[in-house]
Protein backbone atom coordinates (compact mmCIF):
# COMPACT_ATOMS: atom_id res chain seq x y z
CA UNK A 1 0.00 0.00 0.00
CA UNK A 2 1.48 3.12 -0.61
CA UNK A 3 2.24 5.59 2.27
CA UNK A 4 -0.35 7.85 3.05
CA UNK A 5 1.23 10.24 5.50
CA UNK A 6 4.17 12.19 4.67
CA UNK A 7 6.83 13.56 7.06
CA UNK A 8 8.56 16.89 6.10
CA UNK A 9 11.97 14.87 5.27
CA UNK A 10 15.13 15.69 7.71
CA UNK A 11 13.00 17.44 9.79
CA UNK A 12 10.90 14.89 11.21
CA UNK A 13 7.75 15.27 12.97
CA UNK A 14 5.77 17.58 10.80
CA UNK A 15 3.39 16.48 7.95
CA UNK A 16 4.88 17.51 4.72
CA UNK A 17 1.61 18.89 3.41
CA UNK A 18 1.67 21.62 6.26
CA UNK A 19 5.39 22.21 7.48
CA UNK A 20 6.51 25.48 7.47
CA UNK A 21 9.98 25.87 9.09
CA UNK A 22 11.01 24.86 12.42
CA UNK A 23 9.14 25.53 15.49
CA UNK A 24 11.03 26.75 18.37
CA UNK A 25 11.03 24.21 21.35
CA UNK A 26 9.08 25.87 23.88
CA UNK A 27 5.72 26.98 21.38
CA UNK A 28 6.27 23.63 19.78
CA UNK A 29 5.18 22.51 22.91
CA UNK A 30 2.33 24.58 23.39
CA UNK A 31 0.71 23.80 20.22
CA UNK A 32 1.21 20.24 21.35
CA UNK A 33 -0.75 21.04 24.27
CA UNK A 34 -3.29 22.32 22.17
CA UNK A 35 -3.82 19.23 19.67
CA UNK A 36 -4.15 17.27 22.68
CA UNK A 37 -6.84 19.44 24.44
CA UNK A 38 -9.01 19.86 21.48
CA UNK A 39 -8.87 16.09 20.11
CA UNK A 40 -9.86 15.15 23.65
CA UNK A 41 -12.56 17.40 23.54
CA UNK A 42 -13.78 16.49 20.33
CA UNK A 43 -13.33 12.54 20.77
CA UNK A 44 -14.76 12.38 24.25
CA UNK A 45 -18.91 12.71 22.86
CA UNK A 46 -18.42 9.19 20.56
CA UNK A 47 -16.72 7.27 23.66
CA UNK A 48 -13.54 7.35 22.60
CA UNK A 49 -11.05 7.43 25.34
CA UNK A 50 -7.25 8.21 24.00
CA UNK A 51 -4.26 6.48 25.96
CA UNK A 52 -1.06 8.78 26.34
CA UNK A 53 1.65 6.13 25.51
CA UNK A 54 5.14 6.05 24.70
CA UNK A 55 7.45 9.16 24.77
CA UNK A 56 4.56 11.18 25.87
CA UNK A 57 3.77 8.44 28.92
CA UNK A 58 7.91 8.56 29.77
CA UNK A 59 7.30 12.28 30.18
CA UNK A 60 4.27 12.01 32.57
CA UNK A 61 5.64 9.29 34.56
CA UNK A 62 8.60 11.40 35.30
CA UNK A 63 7.75 14.80 35.54
CA UNK A 64 3.60 14.99 34.70
CA UNK A 65 4.76 16.99 31.68
CA UNK A 66 6.23 16.60 27.89
CA UNK A 67 9.30 15.78 26.93
CA UNK A 68 10.81 18.60 26.27
CA UNK A 69 12.81 17.03 22.79
CA UNK A 70 10.02 15.48 21.58
CA UNK A 71 7.89 17.06 18.44
CA UNK A 72 4.96 14.97 18.78
CA UNK A 73 2.31 13.60 20.82
CA UNK A 74 1.61 9.85 21.00
CA UNK A 75 -2.04 8.37 21.66
CA UNK A 76 -3.56 5.01 21.30
CA UNK A 77 -7.12 3.72 21.21
CA UNK A 78 -8.53 0.20 20.97
CA UNK A 79 -9.30 -0.75 17.26
CA UNK A 80 -13.28 -0.22 17.48
CA UNK A 81 -12.89 3.15 18.55
CA UNK A 82 -10.56 4.00 15.79
CA UNK A 83 -13.27 2.80 13.34
CA UNK A 84 -16.04 5.16 15.34
CA UNK A 85 -13.72 7.90 14.50
CA UNK A 86 -12.88 7.18 10.95
CA UNK A 87 -16.69 6.77 10.03
CA UNK A 88 -17.93 9.39 12.19
CA UNK A 89 -15.24 12.19 11.67
CA UNK A 90 -17.84 14.71 10.37
CA UNK A 91 -19.84 14.77 13.60
CA UNK A 92 -16.28 15.36 15.37
CA UNK A 93 -16.69 19.20 17.38
CA UNK A 94 -13.78 20.97 16.52
CA UNK A 95 -11.71 24.11 14.54
CA UNK A 96 -11.47 22.85 11.04
CA UNK A 97 -9.46 25.60 10.14
CA UNK A 98 -6.71 25.05 12.44
CA UNK A 99 -6.47 21.04 12.77
CA UNK A 100 -7.19 17.70 10.81
CA UNK A 101 -8.01 14.50 11.58
CA UNK A 102 -6.51 12.18 9.08
CA UNK A 103 -7.57 8.74 9.24
CA UNK A 104 -5.01 6.12 7.44
CA UNK A 105 -7.29 4.52 5.56
CA UNK A 106 -4.95 1.34 5.64
CA UNK A 107 -5.93 0.81 9.36
CA UNK A 108 -7.25 -2.31 8.60
CA UNK A 109 -4.91 -3.75 6.56
CA UNK A 110 -3.46 -6.89 8.84
CA UNK A 111 -0.35 -6.68 5.88
CA UNK A 112 0.81 -2.68 7.12
CA UNK A 113 2.93 -3.78 10.67
CA UNK A 114 5.90 -4.23 11.13
CA UNK A 115 7.48 -7.64 12.74
CA UNK A 116 9.74 -5.78 15.20
CA UNK A 117 9.36 -2.27 16.61
CA UNK A 118 12.45 -1.66 16.13
CA UNK A 119 11.58 -1.49 12.32
CA UNK A 120 11.10 1.48 9.98
CA UNK A 121 10.31 -0.32 6.72
CA UNK A 122 6.59 -0.05 7.34
CA UNK A 123 5.37 3.25 6.22
CA UNK A 124 1.71 2.79 6.91
CA UNK A 125 2.04 1.36 10.48
CA UNK A 126 0.68 4.73 11.90
CA UNK A 127 -3.48 4.94 11.94
CA UNK A 128 -4.33 8.44 12.50
CA UNK A 129 -2.98 12.03 12.95
CA UNK A 130 -4.39 15.22 14.37
CA UNK A 131 -2.44 17.99 12.64
CA UNK A 132 -2.13 21.67 13.05
CA UNK A 133 -2.67 22.93 10.02
CA UNK A 134 -0.38 25.91 10.76
CA UNK A 135 2.59 23.81 12.16
CA UNK A 136 2.42 20.45 10.50
CA UNK A 137 2.98 19.52 14.27
CA UNK A 138 1.19 16.56 15.07
CA UNK A 139 -0.39 14.11 17.24
CA UNK A 140 0.24 10.05 16.40
CA UNK A 141 -2.63 7.73 16.93
CA UNK A 142 -2.12 3.64 16.80
CA UNK A 143 -4.63 1.39 17.53
CA UNK A 144 -4.33 -1.56 19.77
CA UNK A 145 -5.56 -4.74 18.37
CA UNK A 146 -5.90 -8.50 20.12
CA UNK A 147 -2.46 -10.25 20.17
CA UNK A 148 -1.75 -13.39 21.11
CA UNK A 149 -1.78 -14.43 24.94
CA UNK A 150 1.30 -14.40 26.70
CA UNK A 151 3.14 -17.41 27.94
CA UNK A 152 0.54 -17.67 31.06
CA UNK A 153 -2.36 -17.29 29.24
CA UNK A 154 -2.80 -13.38 30.04
CA UNK A 155 -4.63 -11.62 27.35
CA UNK A 156 -2.54 -8.84 25.17
CA UNK A 157 -2.63 -6.60 22.52
CA UNK A 158 -0.56 -4.68 20.02
CA UNK A 159 0.13 -1.67 17.85
CA UNK A 160 1.43 -2.15 14.13
CA UNK A 161 5.10 -1.12 15.34
CA UNK A 162 4.31 -3.94 17.07
CA UNK A 163 4.30 -3.00 20.53
CA UNK A 164 2.64 -5.50 22.73
CA UNK A 165 0.78 -4.89 26.29
CA UNK A 166 -0.98 -6.94 28.75
CA UNK A 167 -4.39 -5.95 28.87
CA UNK A 168 -4.25 -5.99 32.59
CA UNK A 169 -1.94 -3.17 32.67
CA UNK A 170 -3.46 -1.43 30.34
CA UNK A 171 -7.04 -1.50 31.58
CA UNK A 172 -9.00 -0.02 33.74
CA UNK A 173 -7.63 3.21 32.50
CA UNK A 174 -7.02 5.99 35.27
CA UNK A 175 -7.85 9.63 34.53
CA UNK A 176 -4.83 12.03 34.80
CA UNK A 177 -3.66 15.22 33.76
CA UNK A 178 -0.18 16.49 31.79
CA UNK A 179 0.62 20.15 31.94
CA UNK A 180 -3.30 21.05 32.66
CA UNK A 181 -4.62 18.66 30.14
CA UNK A 182 -7.10 15.90 30.90
CA UNK A 183 -5.42 12.70 29.51
CA UNK A 184 -5.82 8.99 30.51
CA UNK A 185 -3.22 6.36 31.29
CA UNK A 186 -2.68 3.09 31.85
CA UNK A 187 -3.55 1.42 35.08
CA UNK A 188 -0.06 0.24 35.44
CA UNK A 189 1.79 2.98 33.61
CA UNK A 190 6.08 1.50 35.53
CA UNK A 191 4.73 -1.87 33.46
CA UNK A 192 3.38 -0.70 30.21
CA UNK A 193 6.75 1.75 30.05
CA UNK A 194 8.97 -1.14 31.09
CA UNK A 195 7.39 -3.48 28.22
CA UNK A 196 8.26 -1.74 25.49
CA UNK A 197 11.78 0.08 26.31
CA UNK A 198 13.14 -2.09 29.32
CA UNK A 199 13.58 -1.67 32.83
CA UNK A 200 15.89 1.43 32.93
CA UNK A 201 13.01 4.07 31.33
CA UNK A 202 12.28 5.41 34.89
CA UNK A 203 15.90 4.61 35.68
CA UNK A 204 17.75 6.36 33.34
CA UNK A 205 18.45 10.34 34.03
CA UNK A 206 20.83 11.22 31.55
CA UNK A 207 19.36 10.97 27.71
CA UNK A 208 20.60 12.82 24.34
CA UNK A 209 22.08 15.91 26.48
CA UNK A 210 19.20 16.25 28.97
CA UNK A 211 19.44 15.01 32.57
CA UNK A 212 16.74 15.12 34.98
CA UNK A 213 17.14 17.68 37.82
CA UNK A 214 15.28 16.17 41.09
CA UNK A 215 15.26 19.49 42.95
CA UNK A 216 13.27 21.20 39.35
CA UNK A 217 11.48 18.18 38.66
CA UNK A 218 11.97 18.60 35.16
CA UNK A 219 14.18 17.56 32.20
CA UNK A 220 16.68 20.22 31.82
CA UNK A 221 19.26 20.79 29.29
CA UNK A 222 23.14 20.02 29.64
CA UNK A 223 25.38 18.37 32.01
CA UNK A 224 25.89 20.15 35.74
CA UNK A 225 29.41 20.83 34.69
CA UNK A 226 28.31 22.43 31.45
CA UNK A 227 25.54 24.39 33.20
CA UNK A 228 27.64 25.31 35.82
CA UNK A 229 30.24 26.90 33.50
CA UNK A 230 27.58 28.86 32.01
CA UNK A 231 26.34 30.63 35.26
CA UNK A 232 29.92 31.26 35.85
CA UNK A 233 30.85 32.78 32.15
CA UNK A 234 27.61 34.04 31.87
CA UNK A 235 26.74 32.50 28.67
Amino acid sequence: MTKHFHEAGEHGHYDARYFAGEVERARAGTILLELLRAFGNAVRPLGVTPILMHGALIGWAWSRRLLPWDRDIDLCVLVGELAVLDRRAGELDYDRTRFLLDVNPGYLDPATRNRHPRETVEENKIDARFIDRATGLYLDVTALRPAPAADDGAPRVATKCPHVYRVADLLPLDAAEIEGVPVHVPRNVEAVLVQEYGERVLERRVFRGWRFDEAEGAWVEGSELQRLFERLTGG
